[in-house]
């Protein structure tokens, strides 16, 4: 036992010198603390529980449960099995940002407000697969109405006049969208909700049209400039049938423009829709904004004289209506009409247009246009913090139910945390609409690498 002691000691004494500290043991010490390190993000950040995400989820959707509610609906609390699966990215919480910026919806019922009634919700999960990011079908609650429904009717809101027609089997009738820059972002990244702060107008055009087929049965062109990728033309196409894809070269940017915001340059390019040689000849059609949002099926549109119509507010004078936003408008396209709208940015090449296209077609049109309801064109929100007020689209609020019942058409970008928060249930139903990203596989979220050719690459890329 002596002996041992003895060899103990002289063991000890060697493992205090500072030679052996420096070469071993801070050596062990610091890989022992790396290895402690790594297991604990891997085990409690990368990969916390699966009933954590399903309860934060389910904290999210305070306001679904209040509507749910109402309905005598129940939604699926934690604990109950939503759709995961074992090889499903833990990773990723739902409603975070994958990479930098490629959303994945968070797990919400789809909301869609009836006429007069409570609200349909039907429960959707995201789709997750592996591999490379790409978009996949999305489900969506079923519409307002049938598609097309007989007999519609609509007042001019400057002479009183109603006009009845059924537009069901006009085959010279079309909705229309002009894109240009797809890739650009819509809202400031202070003012976007945190999982959607790089949307893009690709992704507003996407849900536009995708709300808009689910309540129509006509046409629904897409005028897409140069700029825009064949894989994003590619995803409108897959959306319905109805959907028809042009090509198209614009004419505006040959132009000497001037404009004290340089951002609604692109806007002139719209005037491309007034080109009968890119919707097919259609005699009569309905302009959309991307980030306008149907609320019900509007086809009653087309019941107005062909001519030109836009939404008057109800507080500006009938004398004043051409102070019009043109964020929705129905027009007869002729070459006629299309080559003025050119002349007259040539005309006027010493004006500064501050609304962009908008200024143009105010002055050519303000004066003989009949007038569309305020509901074909609802805006003005955010301005009475987080309620559904709106001067500008005579909304007394404070839900957003009044909007569900008496208007048609938002024209909002509701990515805006202001504007979800003044219309909650609008902007759930939106978020259904938008186009769905599976994540990239476990390898390339790690390395943070993505696919340089697909549709969501922008995403991750964060461009």
């Amino acid at each position: 036992m002596r002996q041992f002691r003895k060899a103990f000691n002289r063991f000890r004494f060697k493992v205090l010198t500072s030679e052996f500290r420096e070469r071993y043991l801070y050596t062990l010490l610091g890989s022992f603390l790396a290895v402690l390190t790594w297991t604990f993000i891997t085990g409690f950040l990368l990969v916390p529980d699966e009933t954590d995400h399903l309860r934060e989820s389910f904290e999210q959707n305070k306001v679904l449960q209040d509507v749910l509610a109402s309905s005598g609906g129940v939604l699926s609390s934690p604990g109950i099995d939503l759709g995961y699966k074992d090889a499903d990215c833990k990773a990723c919480k739902p409603g975070e940002t994958l990479g930098q910026g490629l959303v994945r919806p968070p797990i919400t019922a789809n909301v869609d407000m009836p006429i007069g009634g409570s609200p349909s919700i039907i429960g959707s999960a995201p789709s997750i697969v592996g591999g490379a990011p790409s978009i996949v079908s999305s489900s969506h609650a079923a519409p307002i109405k049938s598609k097309n429904s007989g007999t519609k009717s609509i007042t001019d809101s400057c002479t009183q006049k109603t006009y009845t027609c059924d537009p069901t089997n006009d085959k010279d009738v079309a909705y229309v969208y002009f894109l240009n820059n797809a890739r650009g972002t819509t809202v400031k990244p202070w003012h976007a909700q945190e999982d959607l702060v790089n949307l893009t107008y690709f992704d507003y055009t996407y849900a536009s049209v995708s709300r808009l087929a689910s309540l129509t049965s006509f046409p629904i062109y897409i005028l897409a400039t140069k700029s825009v990728s064949e894989e994003d033309l590619m995803e409108y196409k897959k959306i319905s049938s109805q959907v028809r894809v042009r090509v198209v070269t614009t004419k505006y940017d040959k132009l000497d423009i001037k404009t004290d915001k340089p951002y609604h340059f692109h806007t002139f390019g719209k005037f491309e829709v007034f080109n009968p040689e890119n919707t097919d000849g259609k005699k009569f059609l309905a302009f959309m904004d991307s980030d306008t949002y149907a609320l019900h099926n509007v086809d009653e549109l087309f019941c107005l004289p062909k001519e030109f119509a836009a939404s008057k507010r109800d507080k500006v004078p009938v004398a004043l209506k051409s102070a019009f936003n043109s964020g929705t408008f129905v027009y007869t396209p002729n070459a006629k009409m299309y080559q003025g709208l050119l002349d007259d940015i040539v005309a006027n090449a010493g004006t500064v247009w501050q609304n962009g296209e908008q200024s143009i077609l105010n002055r050519r049109f303000g004066q003989t246009m009949n007038c569309l309801p305020v509901g074909y064109n609802c805006v003005g929100f955010g301005a009475h913090g987080a309620t559904a007020k709106s001067d500008k689209c005579s909304i007394k609020g404070p839900s957003d139910e009044e909007v569900w019942k008496k208007r048609q058409v938002m024209h909002v970008k509701l990515s805006d945390k202001r504007f979800a928060a003044a219309l909650p249930t609008i902007a759930e139903s939106w978020r259904s609409y938008l186009p769905k990203y599976t994540p990239p596989s476990p390898m390339s979220e790690a390395l943070n690498v993505a696919q340089p050719h697909s549709v969501s690459s922008r995403r991750l890329l964060n461009v």
